[in-house]
């Protein structure tokens, strides 16, 4: 999956996805880390698998 803008000839790409083969293994290690990192106090809760 892309975020894409522009023009059809000269796209820009904002953002892309991870392929979907890695992505289970990418958030089992984003998770845990995001969960442990200080936050701002306007945020709340934690992100669950």
């Amino acid at each position: 999956m892309q975020v894409v803008s522009g023009r059809v000839d000269r796209p820009t790409v904002h953002f892309e996805a991870p392929p979907r083969a890695t992505l289970d293994d990418q958030l089992a290690e984003f998770i845990p880390w995001f969960n442990q990192t200080r936050h701002d106090p306007a945020y709340s809760g934690e992100v669950e698998q």
